[in-house]
């Protein structure tokens, strides 16, 4: 397990051949240039956090078959204050829009409440407002409180064609998207009417390309320092640059996965220390499987990047 930094990627590539993750370790720490070392979990460059490593084949191929069991949570400092009705209001604004018998302009679907945007195909509301989906106590690992989610964000996400030497985008697409869910919950937010922003903890439900970036933007609270999203809030992504190098202010990217619960075979109990050299900054806890049938490893990184306030409220 190791906390990655920002702007390294995972694996060498580009200009990154020996500046990467996985090429550090091998040299620095394990010294053998070609030892078997693979990501399951593979942040994008710009975003800081836990990564998962492998370090035989059958460790990869046991832990890939599990990623879609692990639970994620990851931070996120967006520009705006992250409200339950503003998420609402915004995808609104992506839904295809007819004149009503009234006269006035109504999306297609339907109309959006504060307590939900239009149905999926699977005839769930695309953005919901809720006080009471399960809470996940996975946070308290972070220090959090194991507090409802606010907000469940079911916009479908579709990969744009790739253009080569670009990186990789994706835009909401109400009618080819994949399903993509992604649970939010503000944290807390800097007063400041000039350009507010907010902490958000989100969790990925699901395990698409730019999820979490392109759901915020799509919400109209794009990460700060988003290279790829960072103007396109509210837009359903049109508006994603091509650049993936700094984002719209300069800033890094502030966007953290702070922790990873992974599935283990039944009989793992109590607490492990897992801070040595492979993971510094990282401690495992494996909870005692009594209640349930699987014992979860949960991996959280102890040093936050700044942009994280020590309290949130």
């Amino acid at each position: 397990v190791a906390q990655k930094p920002v702007g390294m990627p995972c694996h060498p590539q580009g200009r990154y051949r020996k500046a990467s993750l996985t090429e550090l370790l091998r040299r620095v720490h394990l010294r053998d240039p070609e030892a078997y070392l693979h990501p399951i979990n593979r942040l994008d460059r710009p975003t800081s956090g836990v990564v998962l490593l492998a370090k035989t084949r059958k460790a990869y191929m046991l832990l890939s078959r599990a990623l879609g069991s692990m639970r994620k949570l990851y931070l996120a400092r967006v520009r705006g204050s992250f409200t339950q009705e503003a998420a609402c209001r915004a995808a609104e604004s992506l839904l295809p829009r007819a004149e009503g018998s009234d006269g006035g302009d109504h999306p297609v679907e339907s109309m959006v409440s504060s307590a939900a945007a239009a149905p999926s195909a699977a005839g769930e509301p695309l953005v919901e407002s809720v006080a009471a989906v399960a809470a996940d106590d996975l946070a308290t690992t972070l220090g959090l409180s194991a507090s409802p989610w606010e907000i469940l964000c079911r916009l479908p996400l579709r990969v744009d064609k790739h253009q080569p030497g670009q990186p990789l985008t994706v835009h909401v697409d109400l009618v080819d998207g994949k399903p993509t869910v992604t649970s939010f919950r503000r944290l807390s937010s800097a007063a400041s009417e000039d350009d507010p922003t907010s902490l958000v903890l989100c969790q990925p439900r699901t395990g698409r390309t730019h999820q979490i970036r392109a759901h915020l933007a799509a919400l109209g609270f794009p990460i700060m320092g988003d290279p790829v999203y960072g103007a396109a809030g509210g837009a359903g992504c049109e508006q994603a640059s091509a650049n993936d190098d700094d984002g719209p202010d300069g800033l890094d990217m502030c966007l953290h996965a702070a922790a990873y619960a992974v599935p283990l075979e039944a009989g793992a109990g109590g607490e492990q220390d897992a801070r040595d050299d492979d993971c510094a900054a990282l401690r495992a806890v494996l909870p005692a499987p009594a209640a349930c049938s699987l014992g979860l490893a949960v991996y959280r990184c102890e040093r936050s990047p700044p942009w994280v306030e020590a309290e949130p409220r």
